[in-house]
């Protein structure tokens, strides 16, 4: 889902909270790596700089824009048992020749619930640019969607949305405007009466 909603023009962070994250763990075998004169930071240097998951631009035609992200998380236990470890006039080694991998999940550290059911909480807040407006029905218009799209899997619902307050004070506004302009024409058109008087 953070994807779908990092998509959308005038979002600026999503933080999610009351997930099972998951996490693999790298168990390193010191003997072996002893033996290609290797060390855990040289090995977590090698495997970091070969894995990005970064904004990397925006894209925008007329009426909207979409953030790109170059991503290259590997998908698998395989992908990352296969990274190589490149070592400057020696054979080409990789993860699994020196160590075990495990696939598992972090320490869980916070809980989220929604009318007593357990949820995810997805909080987003836009760029300092962004429209608020704008921004918040793009992102009612895709809720929409995926509950429709996954009506027996989840429910996403909006619990509070900052746009609200702006759009009844701009009705607020917008109806005193309107009744300021009435009560002026009725002035003007009063008035001569009143001074004929």
């Amino acid at each position: 889902l953070k994807p779908l909603f990092q998509r959308i023009s005038g979002v600026g962070q999503v933080n999610i909270s009351g997930t099972i994250d998951r996490e693999i763990h790298i168990n390193l075998n010191p003997s072996i790596l002893n033996a290609f004169h290797l060390n855990p930071n040289q090995i977590k240097t090698e495997i970091n700089s070969k894995i990005v998951n970064k904004p990397s631009g925006v894209l925008r035609n007329l009426n909207s824009q979409f953030s790109i992200i170059t991503n290259t998380v590997p998908s698998s236990i395989d992908n990352i048992a296969k990274i190589p470890i490149a070592q400057k006039d020696k054979p080409l080694i990789r993860v699994e020749d020196f160590a075990t991998i495990h696939d598992t999940h972090a320490e869980v550290t916070n809980y989220s619930e929604v009318n007593g059911k357990k949820s995810i909480v997805i909080d987003i807040i836009k760029e300092s640019k962004g429209n608020i407006v704008e921004t918040s029905a793009q992102l009612r218009k895709l809720v929409e969607n995926l509950n429709k799209i996954n009506k027996n899997k989840m429910q996403i619902s909006i619990n509070y949305d900052d746009s609200n307050y702006i759009n009844e004070s701009y009705k607020n506004v917008r109806f005193d405007i309107i009744l300021g302009s009435i009560l002026a024409i009725l002035v003007v058109y009063i008035s001569p009466i009143v001074t004929g008087k």
